[in-house]
């Protein structure tokens, strides 16, 4: 099966595409990203406790993956190390990990450790093998995907409000934290009207509020531009390259519907 044949985007597109439904009239959001499952360093107690956390609220709360949950060390990879977790270790670990909130997961993506296993060595979609293993193939795209949220249903069964989240897993690596949000902020340029956008990698717990005109006659609109934390401390080779530690944990995204209006709030943890 060819990458994303079976959700049939046609190539000319600049993102994937995903949409989903929450009933309540607010929901809260999870974006998770940069786990990095079988590194040295990875956080697995910190990561266990937040799908525990997940898993003990109600369903109002939803996951969306944003890639680089496992590490995906190989011979070429700037941390590897010989006698590390295997690639397969890693995916059962992640499968163990997600299974008991595999419902509330509304998006998997891979990011550039996943794709190692894609393009640089066997060809194998580590993510997608992920999203089967859950039973949720439906919730895996290959790349960049703008999720669309229907929620706050009405009698009729129709939905109030429309929420639209540009998700990326992340590009280049910048040291400085206003670099890393500008770097977020630019992603945007796929789809301006977002109302918010996420990007992973730079392992980065941090928003911005920023205002855009769209439409015509144009409007402004508030965009959320958010870095989605990491589940990692500092490995060897961050050291010897002087980055500062990471701070571990991600970003939580509450959506509420008032008066038919959407409000976000974020709040970085």
């Amino acid at each position: 099966m060819a990458r994303g044949s079976h959700i049939g985007i046609p190539k000319d597109q600049p993102f994937f595409t995903q949409e989903a439904e929450v009933k309540e009239k607010s929901f809260i959001l999870h974006p998770i990203s940069d786990v990095h499952v079988g590194a040295e360093a990875h956080h697995d107690k910190a990561f266990k406790a937040k799908l525990d956390y997940i898993k003990d609220h109600p369903r109002n709360h939803r996951i969306l993956l944003l890639g680089d949950l496992m590490d995906m060390s190989i011979k070429e990879s700037v941390g590897f190390r010989y006698g590390a977790v295997t690639p397969q270790q890693e995916l059962e670990r992640m499968v163990e990990l997600l299974e008991p909130v595999k419902d509330r997961i509304d998006l998997i993506i891979p990011g550039n450790h996943e794709r190692r296993t894609l393009d640089r060595t066997v060809g194998l979609d580590v993510s997608a093998q992920l999203a089967a293993l859950l039973g949720r193939p439906g919730v895996y795209r290959p790349a960049c995907t703008v999720i669309r949220y229907k929620f706050n249903q009405k009698k009729d069964k129709n939905y109030r409000c429309n929420l639209e989240i540009l998700c990326h897993h992340g590009i280049g690596g910048g040291r400085q934290p206003g670099g890393k949000i500008n770097r977020a902020s630019s992603l945007a340029v796929l789809k301006p009207d977002v109302d918010i956008c996420l990007m992973g990698h730079v392992h980065e717990n941090a928003a911005r509020v920023e205002k855009v005109w769209t439409g015509f006659p144009p409007k402004v609109k508030r965009r959320y531009v958010v870095i989605t934390g990491c589940w990692l401390g500092s490995e060897q080779y961050s050291k010897d390259a002087a980055y500062p530690p990471s701070v571990e944990g991600a970003p939580v995204i509450k959506i509420d519907s008032v008066n038919d209006q959407v409000v976000i709030t974020v709040e970085v943890r």
